[in-house]
C-alpha cells in the first residue's frame, strides 16, 4: 500500500493488492472500508458507498457527542483487538480491525454502513435540527444501509481480521525470504572477491557499498589497526569524512570496548551508553544505534566492522550474524592480502639473492677462466716466442740479404711471414676471448652485414685463398645479441672451417653459410667439406684447452664460442662425420627487421 503514513504496512501490500481486499469486504457485508493509520489519515481511499456518514458528519448534534465522546458506544471486543461499535444518536453499526507487523500494531481498517434498525421520521427530524440537512435525506440514506445483527457483524469482522492477519504475515514471511535470499547473494559475491582478488581496498569498497541494502542501515564503516594501534578508518558510507577520521584505541570507547574484547557490541543508543566518548559526534551525526564486529586473525583483534541507524533501538540478532559474516571476509582479505605482501617481500628477497649470486657465480667463472688463462700464459708466451722467432729471424733474412735472394726465395719468406703472423692473431684472441667478461650488448643487429664484415676479414688470409666460401641468409633477418662478439663467434667457427679443409687432396674446399628463421630464432649453419670430427673427440670439443691442432691451436675457441651463444640465449650444436666434414649449429634469438612504420611506431 501507499501513504506516507505507515511506510511499513506499504512495504507488505500493494496498492492494488488492497483495494481488492477492500473491494471483497464490501461485497461481502456491504460496508464501507477505510484503512487508515493509527492517527485516522487515511492511508488508502475508502472502498463502497455509505451516504449516511457523509449526512452525519454535517450535523451539529453529531459533532457535539463526537466531542463529548458519548457518540460510540463499545458492543463487542475481543483479545485481538477486534471492536464493534454502536452509533449512540443514529444506530450505526461500526468495526475497528488492528494491522500488526512484527508485533506492532501499524494500520486499522475501519468499515461503517450496517444499521440496527430503520431511523425514524421524529428521531431523523432531531438530528438534523439546526443543520442545512433534511429529515427526509437523512431517513433516505438509512434506508440504503442494510440492517445488521450486531453479533453476526462482529463474526464478520472476526473473520476480516484472521484474514487480514494472515495475510500480512505471509507477506512478511515472504519479505523475510526475499531480504535472506538477498542476503546470501550479497555474501556469495564478497565471498567470491574476497577469493579472486588481493586487493584489499577493492573488497573493502564492495563490501561497504553492500551494507546499507543488506542490512537497512545509514552508516557504516571499515577499519584496521595501524602499528601504534590506532583504528584508522578504510572505508566508510553515509558517514561525515571527520566521523570516519575519528581515532579509536582499545579500551577507550564503545569501538575500544570491541578492539580490547574481541567481542560484538549492540548499542541500542549511544546516547545514553556511558562508555560512549565521542557522545557529541554521534549527535552531530544524527545517529544513535551502533553494531560493531571485530575483525578477527585467531584471537587477534586486527580491526573493526561497524553499522549505525538515526533510530534507537537494538539491531536484531539476524542483523548481527550477517555482520559477523561480512566481517569473517573482511578479515579474510586482510589475511590474504598480508600473505600475499609476504610472498611478494619472500620473492623480492630471493630475486635479489639470486642476482647476488649470479654476480658471485659470474665473478667466480670469470675469475676461474682467468685462472686457466693464466695457467696456460706460459705454454701461450712459449708458442709466442716460437712464432715472433720465426718471423723475425725470416725478416732479417730478408733485410740482411734482399741483395742475394731470389724472387722465389722472398715470397717465400714473405709467405713465411704472413703465416706465422696469422697464427700469432689466432692465439692472441683465443687468449683474449677466453679472459674477457661474457656480458655485453644485448640489441637487436641485422645478420646479413655482420656476415659480410666477417667474410671480408678472411679475404686477405692465405688459408682462404682456395677455399669457395658460399654465403646463404635468408633476407631482412635480425638476432639479438652483442655484435662484436658474435663476429668473434663467427671468425672462430670459419677458422676451424678452413682448418679442417686445409689439406683436402681429391675435392675443392669448400664452406658454406646458410641462415633461415623459424618462429622467434634464427637458424644458423656452417657447414664445410673438411676432414670432420673424430666421434670420441665429438664431446671433447667444447672443453677448455682441448684441440686437435697439435701445437697450433690454444684449444680455448670452442669454449669461447659456445659460452658466447649460451649468454647470448642461443645454442650451439655439431655434427660431424668423419672424412666428410662438419655442420655447427647455432639457434639464437631472431626475427625478422621491422618495416619502417612499424619501428616509428614503437619509437
Amino acid at each position: 500500500m501507499s501513504g506516507p503514513h505507515n511506510p511499513v504496512f506499504s512495504q507488505l501490500v500493494a496498492p492494488a493488492e488492497w483495494r481488492d481486499i477492500q473491494r471483497m469486504v464490501h461485497q461481502a457485508i456491504r460496508v464501507e472500508v477505510h484503512t487508515t493509520d493509527l492517527e485516522g489519515h487515511d492511508i488508502v481511499p475508502p472502498q463502497g458507498s455509505c451516504p449516511i456518514t457523509r449526512l452525519l458528519d454535517r450535523l451539529p448534534v453529531v459533532a457535539a457527542a463526537d466531542a463529548a465522546g458519548t457518540r460510540w458506544i463499545v458492543r463487542h471486543e475481543d483479545e485481538d483487538g477486534v471492536r464493534l461499535s454502536e452509533d449512540s444518536l443514529s444506530g450505526l453499526l461500526a468495526f475497528r480491525l488492528p494491522i500488526a507487523v512484527r508485533g506492532r500494531i501499524v494500520a486499522e481498517v475501519r468499515a461503517v454502513g450496517r444499521i440496527v434498525g430503520p431511523l425514524s421520521l421524529e428521531r431523523a427530524e432531531a438530528l438534523v435540527a439546526g443543520s442545512d440537512v433534511t429529515a427526509a435525506e437523512l431517513v433516505a440514506a438509512t434506508e440504503t444501509c442494510f440492517p445488521g445483527d450486531a453479533q453476526m457483524l462482529f463474526v464478520a469482522a472476526q473473520l476480516c481480521y484472521r484474514f487480514l492477519s494472515m495475510l500480512a504475515a505471509s507477506k512478511e514471511q515472504h519479505a523475510a525470504w526475499e531480504g535472506l535470499a538477498q542476503r546470501l547473494a550479497t555474501l556469495a559475491r564478497i565471498g567470491r572477491l574476497v577469493s579472486a582478488s588481493l586487493d584489499l581496498q577493492q573488497v573493502f569498497e564492495a563490501l561497504i557499498d553492500s551494507l546499507p541494502a543488506t542490512l537497512n542501515i545509514d552508516g557504516c564503516l571499515i577499519g584496521l589497526l595501524d602499528e601504534d594501534g590506532v583504528l584508522r578508518t578504510r572505508a566508510y558510507r553515509g558517514v561525515s569524512d571527520a566521523y570516519a577520521a575519528m581515532p579509536h584505541r582499545a579500551g577507550l570507547g564503545l569501538t575500544g570496548t570491541v578492539l580490547a574484547t574481541g567481542q560484538p557490541l549492540n548499542v541500542a543508543d549511544m546516547s545514553r551508553d556511558p562508555r560512549s566518548i565521542y557522545g557529541a559526534q554521534d549527535a552531530a551525526a544524527n545517529l544513535r544505534a551502533m553494531l560493531c564486529a571485530p575483525l578477527l586473525e585467531g584471537d587477534l583483534v586486527v580491526g573493526v566492522l561497524t553499522v549505525y541507524r538515526r533510530e534507537a533501538g537494538e539491531f536484531p540478532e539476524a542483523d548481527l550474524q550477517v555482520l559477523l559474516n561480512f566481517a569473517e571476509y573482511a578479515a579474510a582479505a586482510v589475511r590474504n592480502a598480508e600473505l600475499y605482501e609476504r610472498v611478494g617481500r619472500v620473492h623480492r628477497e630471493l630475486g635479489r639473492a639470486n642476482r647476488r649470486l649470479d654476480e658471485a657465480q659470474a665473478h667466480m667463472l670469470h675469475s676461474d677462466r682467468l685462472a686457466e688463462a693464466g695457467r696456460v700464459a706460459g705454454t701461450a708466451a712459449h708458442e709466442m716466442r716460437n712464432t715472433l722467432g720465426g718471423i723475425i729471424g725470416a725478416a732479417a733474412t730478408v733485410r740482411d740479404q734482399l741483395d742475394t735472394l731470389s724472387p722465389a726465395d722472398i715470397h717465400d719468406l714473405v709467405s713465411a711471414i704472413a703465416e706465422e703472423g696469422w697464427r700469432l692473431r689466432d692465439t692472441i684472441e683465443d687468449m683474449r676471448g677466453y679472459a674477457r667478461p661474457l656480458h655485453g650488448d644485448s640489441g637487436w643487429h641485422e645478420l646479413a652485414p655482420v656476415l659480410s664484415e666477417t667474410l671480408r676479414l678472411l679475404k686477405y688470409d692465405p688459408s682462404f685463398a682456395r677455399i669457395d666460401l658460399q654465403h646463404d641468409c635468408a633476407d631482412q633477418l635480425e638476432f639479438r645479441g652483442d655484435r662484436d662478439r658474435f663476429k668473434q663467434v663467427m671468425l672462430n667457427l670459419l677458422r676451424n672451417g678452413g682448418d679442417a679443409t686445409r689439406e683436402l687432396i681429391g675435392r675443392t674446399p669448400q664452406i658454406r653459410l646458410s641462415a633461415v628463421l623459424e618462429d622467434d630464432h634464427i637458424i644458423l649453419r656452417v657447414i664445410d667439406n673438411g676432414s670432420g670430427i673424430r666421434p670420441e673427440h665429438l664431446e671433447r670439443i667444447w672443453q677448455p684447452f682441448f684441440t686437435t691442432k697439435g701445437q697450433t691451436g690454444t684449444g680455448l675457441g670452442l669454449d669461447v664460442v659456445r659460452q658466447i651463444i649460451r649468454e647470448q640465449g642461443g645454442e650451439i650444436t655439431v655434427e660431424s662425420e668423419w672424412g666428410e666434414g662438419s655442420t655447427f649449429t647455432l639457434i639464437i634469438p631472431g626475427r625478422r627487421a621491422p618495416a619502417p612504420a612499424e619501428t616509428s611506431e614503437q619509437l
